[in-house]
């Protein structure tokens, strides 16, 4: 089954996410840019698509990282299952 990727990067004050080669506008925290993430991936579930969300911190803080520097998953979410 076709898959879409949401990955989460950033650190104090600059996070972002990407999918499909496309980085979203800056978000002032993780969780803003995760809720963006999410209500962004919300097509691509009624679509039928397997979601993967990923948040990676920066290594240090001050750090500032783009979407595509992600290389420590801090966490993965999948939709749960209704039924």
């Amino acid at each position: 089954m076709a898959e879409a990727i949401y990955e989460i990067a950033g650190s104090g004050t600059v996070w972002v996410f990407e999918h499909g080669g496309e980085e979203s506008p800056a978000y002032p925290s993780a969780e803003a840019a995760f809720e963006a993430a999410v209500s962004a991936a919300s097509a691509d579930l009624r679509d039928g698509l397997d979601l993967i969300i990923r948040l990676s911190h920066a290594a240090n803080p001050g750090d500032s990282l783009s979407a595509g520097d992600v290389d420590d998953i801090a966490f993965e979410t999948q939709p749960a299952m209704n039924g």
